[in-house]
């Protein structure tokens, strides 16, 4: 079941909650993923607005002198405005290659089955399921993304996808598009990763997150025997699996932040 109302999103499958809002900046702001909840209440303890001034981290802008991209947990970020972590999109606009943008919230709609444009790739199944499409806007260069979001009634999958769109007369070069970023408090997380070689694939490999960046990727145009697109992050009792259904070149990361979260991106 997906609820959206007064900018806030809600995705609910059979045990699990996920939700994110419209921050006063505009931007989707990743607030909870775990455990279904049985009520929303009170937003601003997940917020990452802070209560106090930070001088050695950039602020979003003047009007806004606590609100720090580098400590915001976001559905989709980009490089140039302060988070200096891995982002879900990079590139190069024009011949000067502008690499700054700014996506904030222009519009969202949702359908009651499996959003399926991309017809020639393999994707999940549509039945019994509510797809929200989510349009984020860079205004200064009008270049567009559109992250999607399919929950099941049966399942405790969300199917997560991303695409841009060039809204500008300028040439968009795409450095890097990412299919699903999720945000997380750093629990002292394990990675699971499924890696090897011709005959022995799928060895099962674990790795304590640390600070820094840590990953696996194919550059084989196919997912490879090397590395599976596929990241699993464990703490105690609690997992959250990461597949790619399409299996060409692919990367899996999650970056610990010195500021007590977690970054995961999957995709190309």
């Amino acid at each position: 079941m997906i609820l959206a109302a007064d900018g806030v999103f809600r995705l609910d499958t059979p045990h699990t909650t996920y939700l994110f809002h419209i921050s006063e900046t505009g931007h989707a702001e990743h607030l909870y993923y775990g455990p279904r909840l049985t009520e929303t209440g009170d937003l601003s303890a997940f917020s990452g607005t802070s209560r106090l001034r930070m001088p050695t981290i950039v602020n979003y802008a003047e009007a806004f002198p606590r609100t720090y991209p580098a400590l915001m947990q976001t559905e989709a970020s980009a490089p140039g405005k302060g988070d200096l972590r891995e982002t879900l999109f990079s590139g190069e606009l024009g011949e000067v290659g502008n690499t700054v943008f700014d996506f904030r919230y222009r519009s969202h709609s949702i359908r009651a089955e499996a959003k399926r444009e991309a017809k020639h790739l393999p994707q999940a199944g549509k039945e019994r399921s509510e797809t929200l499409a989510l349009e984020l806007a860079d205004d200064v260069t009008g270049i567009c993304l559109e992250l999607t979001y399919t929950v099941y009634e049966d399942s405790d999958v969300i199917v997560r996808g991303s695409a841009v769109r060039n809204g500008s007369s300028q040439t968009l070069t795409v450095r890097s598009l990412y299919s699903l970023q999720l945000d997380l408090e750093d629990a002292g997380w394990e990675a699971v990763t499924l890696d090897g070689a011709w005959i022995r694939e799928r060895q099962i490999h674990r790795t304590s997150l640390k600070a820094g960046l840590f990953g696996v990727q194919s550059l084989a145009g196919a997912s490879s025997a090397e590395h599976n697109p596929l990241m699993v992050l464990e703490h105690g009792e609690e997992c959250c699996l990461f597949n790619l259904l399409w299996s060409g070149d692919h990367r899996e990361i999650a970056e610990v932040s010195p500021y007590g979260s977690v970054r995961v991106l999957c995709g190309i």
